[in-house]
């Protein structure tokens, strides 16, 4: 897999892609409702894209996984007792990690998280953090790996749905 900044160009198949993973995931128990709804959105996407913050991975000559680093997150985190003491603009938010099944147990979920780690260390943030849906333990393990540690259980109202959901907050 090789993992790069994504581009404009790239806009359609990575929609049709998280398009892709929204009915993979409506499958799994920890959606009890089904389809989470269109996340991340459109909008997000195309602004993550611009701010180059968006970052495919990419075999075979297509998309196969993806997520996006960037300093946007809920309210939620910003009341969250953090292990760290970074201030906003301190931290970056890892969100819509996703990795197509196709290619499970390949590590590549490993692989774009440390690539993640690593492009905040070199943007020099103090702390990544991100949050994980309770009951989802694929990517709750994956983080764990990684050395992220839980630090709170929070609610969140999803925009795309308008639901509030039970979410696990991690940082590293």
């Amino acid at each position: 897999m090789k993992i790069r900044q994504a581009e404009m160009a790239d806009f359609s198949e990575l929609m049709e892609f998280y398009d892709y993973m929204c009915s993979v995931l409506a499958k799994k128990d920890f959606l009890p409702n089904g389809n989470k709804g269109g996340f991340p959105s459109a909008e997000m996407v195309e602004k993550a894209i611009v701010e180059h913050n968006q970052f495919i991975g990419v075999e075979d000559g297509k998309i196969m996984a993806t997520y996006i680093l960037d300093g946007n997150c809920d309210e939620a985190y910003l009341t969250a007792p953090w292990k760290s003491d970074a201030a906003e603009g301190e931290y970056v938010v890892l969100h819509a990690l996703r990795v197509s099944p196709e290619y499970s147990r390949r590590s590549y979920g490993k692989m774009l998280t440390k690539h993640a780690v690593e492009k905040a260390r070199k943007s020099n943030y103090k702390a990544v953090r991100l949050d994980v849906l309770e009951g989802n333990t694929i990517p709750e393990r994956l983080f764990t790996g990684c050395g992220f540690e839980y630090v709170d259980t929070v609610e969140i109202r999803y925009k795309d749905t308008g639901k509030r959901r039970r979410l696990n907050l991690m940082e590293l």
